[in-house]
């Protein structure tokens, strides 16, 4: 495993990536910090000597735990849920009769995802894919 960067520097680099995203608020950014049990609900974001870990809490426990050793990994899952929302938001928005609202949601999910990066719109293609 190639040396980790410590959480302050990953979550530098990764509000750097949120940032881009423009409708993301301050109160939906990331802890990044470590879980712990008793903490609040939501989402955290930190590295230790395992690696880059992605949680997701809800009434003091773990409901979602991803490891990975890769930076743009952990970005990616980051990000991505915000992504996600306001794609489908602008789909509602944008609705037409009979075009199927995914198909406008994804085309919004590669645009957004354009902003970050080709890496990320690759990502997003593998991402959609494996829902379809």
């Amino acid at each position: 495993m190639s040396k980790l960067l410590p959480t302050l520097k990953l979550r530098q680099i990764i509000i750097e990536k949120i940032t881009k995203l423009m409708f993301v608020e301050k109160s939906q950014i990331p802890k990044f910090q470590k879980n712990i049990k008793s903490g609040e609900d939501g989402v955290y974001v930190f590295s230790d000597e395992k690696g880059y870990h992605y949680v997701i809490s809800e009434r003091g426990e773990e409901i979602v735990h991803k490891l990975t050793d890769q930076v743009f990994e952990i970005s990616f899952w980051t990000v991505y849920p915000f992504v996600i929302n306001e794609s489908f938001e602008y789909e509602r928005m944008h609705r037409k009769g009979n075009v199927d609202s995914r198909k406008i949601a994804f085309e919004r999910q590669f645009e957004t995802l354009k902003i970050l990066g080709d890496d990320y719109v690759k990502r997003g293609e593998i991402e959609i894919n494996i829902l379809l």
